[in-house]
């Protein structure tokens, strides 16, 4: 008889599934301030990055928690030069704080494109752990 692995998985569905990036058009910012100046990125600029970026996502899964499975969504600030500027955790179904410190750690090492008008885009990104048994 075989022995049973397990391999971390991960899983990022498809825009149409979840809203993949929803980023806030209105009101305050991450921080509670008055409304920034709004800049735009289009999703698939923002996806395009973290999806140059999912092994870092993926090596703190690894690291902190390879047998959870649940949702964490991240929300983040790109600032006028391309930098993410703040991020906070907007939801997550795990509880796992050492998880969520990690991914904001990474995504604060992030460049993105300079956003069109100058000013901020501010983005709301759900990503979805799993543990796949072999």
């Amino acid at each position: 008889m075989g022995t049973a692995t397990r391999r971390a998985g991960f899983l990022l569905l498809p825009a149409v599934l979840i809203g993949l990036l929803a980023c806030q058009a209105a009101g305050q910012g991450l921080d509670g301030s008055a409304e920034k100046k709004r800049g735009e990125l289009r999703q698939a600029e923002i996806h395009k990055v973290v999806h140059d970026h999912l092994d870092q996502v993926v090596a703190c899964y690894t690291k902190h928690h390879p047998d959870m499975t649940g949702w964490l969504t991240i929300g983040w600030t790109i600032d006028a030069q391309g930098k993410v500027s703040r991020t906070e955790v907007r939801r997550s179904t795990s509880g796992k704080q050492a998880l969520a410190t990690c991914v904001m750690g990474e995504i604060r090492s992030w460049r993105f494109p300079k956003p069109r008008g100058g000013g901020e885009v501010d983005v709301s990104y759900p990503f979805h752990f799993h543990t796949i048994g072999y």
